[in-house]
């Protein structure tokens, strides 16, 4: 069995290696076949590219055939351009002859306007020559003016203080406003006789009292009053206290003072400082500053005036010459024409061509303006435009505007009626009132939108404004129980200009300010620029002192309203120095960080900054925007305001 087995399995081993032998005989066979095929794909291919290459022989021969063509062509036109440039080459020698002449001309005409400018250059120098010297001219007799009026302030500054000094030394029984023997101030208590509310009585020392004929004892106890800067004990303190008396700076509280002790009878001796001091010779600097504006004005026209006649001549010599040169081209053989007889023709296009590009370069109309012609301008039909032709008739009659007229004067006068506390039914009339009145000036601008179109009705002044006011007033009715926008409330206030479109006299001051606004530009910087300097200069010199000294000026050792520790701060005494309020401050100031730098700081501040500057914006305004009739009410009042007013009256003093 086992051999039979055997037998069996080499007959199977037989039989496969048969099968395994066929088989690779046919994949022998499969293989040969493809590369057959693919001996056969190979040499097709080689067939395609051969007849491609013949083809692009074929191609190339087309081409080199094309390009001998076009190497004809080009050979050709060569020799047509070669024409062309010998015919340009004569163009342009006589071309170059032509510039050459123009050329000679135009240096011609080079050398001549060099000429006239630099007369003209020699004529500039020497003008401003001249304004440097009127300029230094100016200044040297505004600062000799000022000297001599500084020097009069100071001569009748110095008889009063001599004055005062006299009277203080004398000891007169008249020291009580009440006629009393027995008592040394207004409050009849003799022991309140200090200032500084002290009561520390006698310092014991015997210079300090006076004796007078009926044996009383005037006192001195403690020492004078504002930190013992106000007095007449020297000639320093009576200069600073007839200076701040001359300014009428909380000069009151030194009357008051001096009354009290020296008596009734020396408010004489305040009457004549005011008098000569404040109201003339501290207005006089207004007259020089006036004086200067003036003539440098009249310098500033003379000028004007001399380069406008320098101008012509220029222009009436350029004029001669070219008359001289037309002439001369006139007389020249063949100069007036063209050889060709084309002359004309060429003038013409070139008169032609020049009027196209002032064409192409003229704007178009603007999308604003198609806009408005579309949307801003409503004639839809004939029963529109009839319709706002009579609203326009009602809404421009005069009796029209005299009821507009007459409720703006209502609504001023409902608006002056509000006050604290008011009663429920008065507070409701009042909104009432605010509602009809809202409603009448909202009829009035929707009617006259309606029969003026918006395009034209937007073109007026007060329309504008009318238009604002009356939305600002709806808005504040639409936010009334908004809280937080009260301020709206404010914007009604603005009802009361609108009396300026019928009173011609309020319509021209607010014009007046409208155009004093833009003079008065340049004269705010410079003032703005003052005092941001002298508030920086506080700020860095005395600003620490301020923290350190408190206690001098304060009874809680805190800063006080009014310091330089801050920019801030500081800004704001300059601020109120200008506004002539300077006293005070200065005090504080020389307390904590000395008299010296004090008084020459405060002193340059109030000099520079409100006499000088402040004095030269009060006359630098254009006060007269259009003539007014003379003799009428606003022609008395323009020449109230003018400052050659002031001048005339400062040249008769």
């Amino acid at each position: 069995m086992m051999v039979m087995m055997m037998m069996m399995m080499v007959m199977m081993m037989v039989v496969m290696m048969m099968v395994m032998v066929m088989m690779m005989m046919m994949m022998m066979v499969m293989m040969m076949m493809m590369m057959m095929m693919v001996m056969m794909m190979m040499m097709m291919m080689v067939m395609m590219m051969m007849m491609m290459m013949m083809v692009m022989m074929l191609m190339m021969m087309v081409m080199m055939l094309m390009m001998m063509m076009v190497m004809v062509m080009m050979m050709m036109m060569m020799m047509m351009v070669m024409m062309m440039m010998m015919v340009m080459m004569m163009v342009m020698m006589m071309m170059m002859v032509m510039m050459i002449l123009m050329m000679v001309m135009v240096m011609k005409m080079i050398l001549m306007m060099m000429m006239i400018l630099m007369m003209m250059m020699m004529m500039m120098i020497l003008m401003v020559m001249m304004m440097l010297m009127v300029m230094m001219m100016m200044m040297v007799m505004m600062i000799l003016m000022m000297m001599m009026m500084m020097m009069m302030i100071l001569m009748v500054m110095m008889m009063l203080m001599v004055m005062m000094m006299m009277v203080y030394d004398n000891g007169d029984d008249d020291f009580d406003d009440d006629g009393d023997e027995d008592d040394f101030d207004d409050d009849g208590d003799e022991d309140d006789f200090d200032d500084d509310g002290d009561g520390d009585g006698d310092d014991g020392d015997d210079d300090d009292f006076n004796v007078d004929d009926e044996g009383y004892v005037c006192l001195k106890a403690g020492r004078n009053p504002n930190y013992g800067y106000t007095s007449y004990d020297s000639f320093g303190w009576a200069y600073l206290s007839l200076f701040r008396l001359m300014t009428q700076d909380f000069w009151e509280n030194l009357f008051q003072l001096t009354l009290r002790a020296a008596g009734k009878t020396y408010m004489i001796f305040f009457v004549v400082v005011i008098f000569l001091g404040s109201f003339y010779l501290i207005n006089l600097i207004l007259a020089v500053v006036a004086m200067a504006y003036a003539e440098q004005n009249e310098a500033t026209a003379a000028e004007a005036k001399q380069k406008e006649e320098e101008y012509a001549q220029i222009v009436e010599l350029l004029k001669k010459r070219e008359e001289e040169q037309a002439a001369g081209r006139a007389r020249a053989p063949g100069g007036a024409e063209d050889p060709g007889g084309a002359g004309p023709e060429a003038e013409g296009q070139e008169h032609t061509a020049m009027e196209d590009f002032a064409d192409d370069q003229r704007a178009c109309p603007a999308c604003w303006y198609v806009f408005a012609d579309v949307f801003l301008k409503w004639n839809c039909c004939g029963c529109w435009r009839w319709l706002k032709r009579y609203l326009y008739i009602i809404v421009m009659d005069p009796f029209v505007d005299l009821g507009i007229t007459i409720c703006i004067v209502l609504n001023t006068v409902f608006m002056a009626m509000e006050h604290y506390p008011m009663t429920e039914e008065f507070e409701e009339l009042l909104s009432v009132g605010n509602l009809v009145f809202t409603g009448i000036f909202t009829a009035e601008m929707v009617l006259k939108l309606l029969a003026m179109d918006p395009y034209y009705y937007f073109q007026v002044g007060w329309n504008i404004f009318d238009s604002i006011i009356v939305t600002m007033s709806l808005v504040e009715l639409g936010l009334a129980n908004v809280q937080g926008l009260s301020v709206l409330r404010s914007f009604r206030l603005m009802r009361v200009f609108k009396l300026a479109k019928s009173w011609p006299t309020l319509n021209m001051l607010i014009k007046i300010i409208g155009n004093s606004v833009g003079a008065l530009g340049n004269l705010t910087l410079v003032l703005a620029i003052i005092v941001f300097i002298f508030a920086v200069v506080g700020m860095q010199v005395f600003g620490k002192n301020y923290k350190d000294c408190v206690c001098r000026i304060a009874l809680d050792c805190e800063l006080p309203r009014w310091h330089m520790y801050d920019f801030f701060h500081a800004f704001l005494i300059i601020f109120r120095v200008l506004c002539g309020e300077w006293i005070e401050t200065m005090w504080d100031c020389m307390e904590v960080s000395g008299q010296t730098m004090c008084l020459i700081v405060f002193m340059m501040v109030l000099v520079i900054g409100n006499l000088v500057v402040g004095g030269y914006e009060g006359v630098a305004l254009p006060l007269r925007p259009q003539p007014v009739p003379p003799g009428s009410g606003a022609d008395r009042l323009m020449r109230s305001l003018d400052p050659g007013f002031l001048l005339a009256g400062s040249r008769s003093w």
